[in-house]
């Protein structure tokens, strides 16, 4: 495992979307992190090696730094199981957003230490409602 942060963070993404934008409303990555996810851009005119990082929700927020990707590019690209947790957000007010990371790979990633997202408490009302709804037509067939 190491760490490193995300670049390229003061620039738009390929869906033109400011990655400033986006990083600002990321939620705080919390005591132990978000899982954030990598996609290989073997395509980037900049940079063969290239690898996206995508926020929780899969939006482009960055790149990890060429070096990085030198190193972590074969590893993907050959199957390799890699795993990347957002440890912080720094700036902010009138800083620019960025973003720290830890990486994991291979057997590092079955141990990451990360919270899992309970499921929204709005599915309990939406349980509710149906039980109500059902009610109702109990009630009138009597």
């Amino acid at each position: 495992m190491f760490y490193t942060k995300v670049v390229g963070v003061t620039k738009r993404n390929d869906e033109e979307e400011s990655i400033q934008k986006l990083i600002d409303e990321m939620e705080d990555c919390g005591d132990e992190g978000k899982e954030l996810y990598l996609l290989r851009d073997p395509r980037n005119k900049h940079d063969s090696n290239a690898i996206k990082v995508l926020s929780p929700v899969k939006q482009h927020i960055g790149y990890l730094s060429a070096s990085v990707a030198e190193e972590l590019a074969p590893l993907i690209d050959n199957g390799e199981k890699v795993r990347v947790i957002c440890k912080n957000i720094t700036g902010g007010e009138d800083l620019s957003w960025g973003c720290n990371i830890a990486i994991y790979i291979g057997s590092e990633c079955d141990d990451i230490p990360i919270k899992k997202k309970k499921a929204s408490g709005c599915w309990r009302y939406l349980v509710y409602i149906i039980l109500f709804i059902l009610a109702v037509g109990i009630f009138k067939r009597m």
